[in-house]
């Protein structure tokens, strides 16, 4: 489908490459270099500005946010502006829809636009939708960060995860945008450029680099609790690691003392021939057990009791989970 919308002193065309897929077609059609058609067509092409100085042309391909979510998380797909000297044409698809309905509305208003000025007004628009879903990823973050503080589970990492794979996909979007308007301000078309284009220009930078800043600002913060919880559950291993130890040691002391009851060596006759012996050696394995713990207290700095109360808790969620 080809929308069109007239303005004072250019028009603004519309084409629908999910329907429109011949790129040859719309070259000649509308008077583009067939290697920027082809440009056009390609949904993963990344964001970037060409001007040919002798046409006057002016190629960019920006990236918009899709507001459906993709693998659990936010990504963009290009849409293609190319200005003529009294024309500019867009090519957009499905997902990129809603910007082009948004554009419909601001030309309604404003048919005294120049060209550039509603160009680079669209940039403005197309970064608008970044604002909430980074707002919305930020409240995200927030609350799966709280129940990861009450309990650190697999679920709540994966989520933490996916808003962390999402946000590298809205940094890099963000930051090719901005790339792209800084380069239009050095080509030698800005120096064409009206005092209101500049302006809208700046406009369109300053929500671009805001972007960027937010969503590096967000990757900090999500690398940061990723790091920390890293760390919380190789402590958590570690401490297990450590009881578990703690208790190997502890259950060698009883067969030890057991053991030498099942080879042949002389022993005390307190323990052969009395009918108490066995209370006697089980309270000879206590005793070494409890001086085996204090030691083992002693060198590794924690209460033995704590340690084997935190082992069977952990142990207990550890099945519970499962």
């Amino acid at each position: 489908m080809i929308t069109r919308e007239h303005f004072d002193s250019f028009s603004w065309i519309d084409i629908d490459i999910d329907e429109v897929r011949d790129a040859e077609k719309i070259a000649m059609d509308y008077g583009i270099d067939p290697e920027v058609a082809a440009y056009a067509l390609d949904k993963n092409e990344l964001a970037h500005v060409e001007y040919n100085r002798k046409t006057g042309q002016l190629l960019l391909i920006y990236n918009v946010l899709k507001l459906i979510k993709e693998d659990n998380s936010f990504q963009t797909v290009p849409i293609t502006f190319i200005a003529q000297d009294n024309r500019l044409i867009s090519m957009s698809t499905k997902e990129t829809d809603y910007i082009v309905r948004r554009l419909q509305a601001l030309a309604q208003d404003n048919h005294d636009m120049s060209l550039y000025d509603f160009l680079f007004s669209s940039l403005v628009e197309i970064s608008t939708p970044y604002f909430s879903v980074i707002e919305k990823l930020t409240h995200e973050r927030q609350v799966i960060n709280q129940q990861l503080r009450a309990k650190t589970t697999k679920q709540g990492l994966l989520a933490l995860s996916d808003i962390e794979t999402g946000n590298v996909f809205l940094a890099s979007a963000c930051r090719q945008n901005a790339v792209s308007i800084e380069r239009i301000k050095n080509q030698s078309l800005y120096f064409h450029l009206n005092e209101e284009e500049k302006e809208q220009l700046d406009d369109a930078l300053v929500e671009a680099k805001q972007l960027v800043e937010m969503t590096e600002m967000t990757s900090e913060i999500l690398a940061q609790l990723t790091a920390t919880y890293n760390n919380i559950l190789n402590n958590d291993l570690n401490d297990t690691m450590t009881m578990l130890t703690i208790v190997s040691l502890l259950m060698t002391i009883p067969s030890v003392v057991t053991g030498f009851f099942g080879i042949n060596v002389p022993l005390p006759t307190v323990f052969t021939e009395s009918k108490y012996g066995w209370i006697l050696v089980i309270l000879l394995s206590v005793f070494l057990w409890m001086v085996m713990s204090k030691m083992l207290t002693y060198m590794m700095g924690q209460s033995f009791l704590m340690s084997f109360k935190q082992f069977f808790k952990m142990a207990f969620k550890g099945r519970r989970k499962s």
